[in-house]
């Protein structure tokens, strides 16, 4: 009888990603409560894996894409995600981006027969966009998008006066009909570059989908910027069942040069702030530990962040600017701002992965109460089920070069909206021919 339960973490990491992404999936590799196995996932689980010699199965939410049209909300194979719904064990699911098409996700959930969800659903619509009898015998639990990286507070960060940019920031333009809430990511840009040059600011600021950075250049970047602007993660419209999307993305294939206020106006102005996802981001975290001053919109940030204690705030017209280059300019004053955000907010127990781990393991454990325990896997048998999902992430691979070339081929031949249908019909059967056992 092992000591502790058995735990299996599925994920997907297929390469370059923010860390934010690989750190949340650690925290669930490392829970202390139980023995944990994990697989990185490419579309299918090896069909070695008894799910059943495992207590828990927790399924991460990067394998929870609930916009894909072709194969549905799930990225993984219908025959995974029926074995799945057959295991005794208790099954937790991660889900994050949940503006998308809710219906569908609520439908994976079933179709998993899940146990517990954890979402970053706002409490205070929760219930309302996740329907308490749809969800029978589904525990929802709420939790933030990301955790502060302990890493990062074993880090010395650079002085403050001997960063050499005044103001960094990277961010990209997103699609208009998940509201007005995240075009605020790419317009706190324009402004401020707009305004910059008035004030002589040295500005290392993008939303070119090229100059994203990731991991380790991301933190050099933060460690090298005096302060970077920030808005909150989230939503304002929730697309329940895929609708708005599709209508959106028609109307831009028939005219690209659509503004977002004349998007809004005709598909979702009535709705757009009805369910605001708005919530603090895993980069306040980061900017917070690598004592780097925020200059945000204002906002409630999860309760995390207080305005003038833990971040400058910035007018959404841009017309407390000289307030705001006042405080950059004055290093005492700015020193103050970052190490209440590092000590209060960096450092909060409430912010760190362990506080997750915590949340995690308490709610499992009361499901799990009185269970018998499942018969684990030794060493030698798992590291034969490794090399499959190795295999597996090999012919994912040769999948994404063949996608990417089908894409070349057909911007170059075909209509854009021509296109996008020719790719649904043949992508499910070239994806079932490359990921075959």
């Amino acid at each position: 009888m092992p000591d502790k339960p058995n735990a299996l973490v599925l994920y997907a990491l297929p390469g370059q990603t923010a860390s934010t992404v690989a750190n949340h999936i650690r925290s669930l590799e490392t829970l202390t409560a139980f023995n944990c196995r994990s697989l990185n996932i490419a579309w299918q689980v090896p069909g070695r894996v008894d799910f059943d010699r495992f207590d828990v199965v927790i399924v991460h939410y990067s394998l929870m894409a609930s916009e894909n049209a072709i194969e549905g909300p799930i990225s993984l194979s219908s025959d995974s995600i029926a074995r799945l719904g057959r295991t005794s064990a208790v099954k937790c699911v991660f889900m994050q981006d949940e503006h998308r098409n809710v219906k569908g996700t609520i439908a994976a959930l079933r179709a998993l027969r899940a146990n517990i969800f954890f979402t970053c659903m706002p409490e205070r619509i929760m219930a309302d966009v996740y329907p308490e009898a749809e969800l029978t015998g589904i525990k929802l639990v709420n939790v933030l998008t990301g955790y502060v990286d302990d890493s990062l507070l074993q880090r010395t960060p650079p002085p403050f006066e001997e960063r050499t940019v005044d103001v960094g920031y990277r961010a990209r333009k997103v699609a208009y009909w998940l509201g007005q809430l995240p075009q605020e990511k790419w317009t706190i840009a324009d402004k401020f570059l707009h305004n910059a040059p008035r004030y002589n600011i040295k500005c290392d600021i993008s939303t070119r989908e090229e100059d994203r950075l990731y991991g380790e250049a991301w933190i050099r970047f933060l460690g090298n910027c005096k302060a970077v602007l920030g808005t909150e993660s989230g939503a304002s419209v929730v697309d329940f069942d895929g609708t708005i999307r599709a209508a959106m993305d028609t109307a831009l294939a028939e005219n690209p040069d659509l503004t977002f206020v004349e998007a809004r106006a005709r598909f979702f102005a009535d709705i757009d702030g009805r369910y605001s996802m708005a919530q603090i981001s895993p980069r306040c975290f980061e900017a917070a530990a690598m004592k780097t001053l925020m200059i945000l919109y204002p906002g409630e940030y999860s309760g995390r962040l207080q305005p003038y204690r833990h971040y400058v705030p910035l007018n959404r017209d841009h017309s407390n600017m000289s307030e705001v280059v006042g405080i950059l300019r004055d290093p005492e004053r700015a020193q103050s701002i970052i190490e209440a955000a590092y000590r209060e907010c960096a450092c909060a127990p409430q912010n760190s992965h362990r506080s997750l781990q915590s949340t995690v393991e308490a709610v499992i454990a009361e499901r799990m109460s009185g269970r018998t325990r499942a018969q684990s896997y030794s060493d030698s048998e798992w590291s034969v089920i490794e090399a499959d999902s190795r295999s597996s992430f090999e012919r994912a691979r040769r999948l994404r070069a063949a996608n990417a070339a089908l894409s070349r081929l057909m911007d170059c031949v075909l209509p854009a909206k021509s296109g996008n249908v020719l790719r649904e019909r043949i992508a499910k059967p070239l994806r079932a021919a490359l990921l075959r056992r």
